[in-house]
């Protein structure tokens, strides 16, 4: 994605906001036919503008719910911008393997071949890998593409919002955060070293404890990660009760 081009979907989701405050300030609520629609194409133009802006929504939304949501019963817009957790583009195998290869000097299919795409998320893409000669799995994440001067660009446009004191009045009226802690933020989540020295730490501390279980980091770069491939299923899909999950979310919260 070239620069032009991003800025064409900056300049799409800039005026899909503009028109859904205008929709809000007219009406007092964006619970109308017309916003539903101007969400969806925020929505799009969200994912159009790449992993830097995905991450930014992902990021706001729970502030957004603590400020503006009251009810256990989630609005439209909050439902279509939470499914930018899920919904997030996958990039080609042929362009990871090209990363392997640029980082490690190894020509990916030599060692590996890969079982399932497990997800992709913001930042990167997670591949299950199985070993041909020992045929163990592994689970490879590789950053997406252009994530860099995605993010030299996002600086960039927020810079010029900040920059005009209405514009920035609006912005921390609306979102009162700091803008500067999620780039710093985003800056280490896209170099995948802090990732793998954070991996090998956590691995220390919870070596003698058998309940957590933290992959074996296998090889690392800037750009992917080579882990121990370890089975799980998401909590939606457990068959347990309520209050085991609470339980469950709990001592995550002290683990974290």
């Amino acid at each position: 994605m070239n620069t032009i081009s991003q800025l064409w979907n900056y300049s799409k989701l800039s005026y899909n906001l503009y028109s859904l405050y205008s929709e809000y300030d007219k009406h007092k609520t964006i619970d109308t036919d017309k916003s539903n629609t101007l969400i969806d194409s925020i929505h799009r133009n969200v994912l159009q503008c790449g992993a830097i802006c995905i991450k930014f929504a992902q990021w706001l939304l729970p502030i957004l719910d603590n400020i503006y949501i009251e009810e256990d019963d989630k609005p439209y817009w909050f439902i279509s911008l939470e499914n930018l957790y899920e919904d997030c583009p996958i990039h080609s195998t042929e362009y990871s393997k090209q990363i392997y290869y640029d980082d490690f000097k190894e020509i990916f299919d030599d060692n590996y071949k890969i079982v399932d795409v497990v997800g992709s998320g913001s930042v990167g893409q997670v591949y299950k890998l199985q070993d041909k000669h020992s045929d163990e799995f592994f689970a490879l994440k590789v950053i997406h593409p252009n994530v860099q001067n995605e993010l030299k660009l996002f600086k960039k446009v927020l810079a010029v919002v900040l920059w005009f004191k209405c514009l920035r009045k609006k912005l921390y009226g609306l979102v009162p955060v700091n803008y500067q802690q999620f780039i710093d933020n985003f800056e280490e989540q896209v170099n995948l070293i802090h990732e793998a020295n954070y991996l090998s730490r956590m691995k220390y501390n919870f070596r003698n404890n058998s309940s957590i279980i933290i992959p074996e980091l296998v090889k690392f770069s800037e750009n992917c990660i080579v882990m121990s491939y370890e089975e799980g299923v998401t909590m939606d899909k457990m068959d347990i009760s309520d209050y085991q999950k609470t339980k469950i979310i709990s001592l995550l919260y002290g683990f974290i």
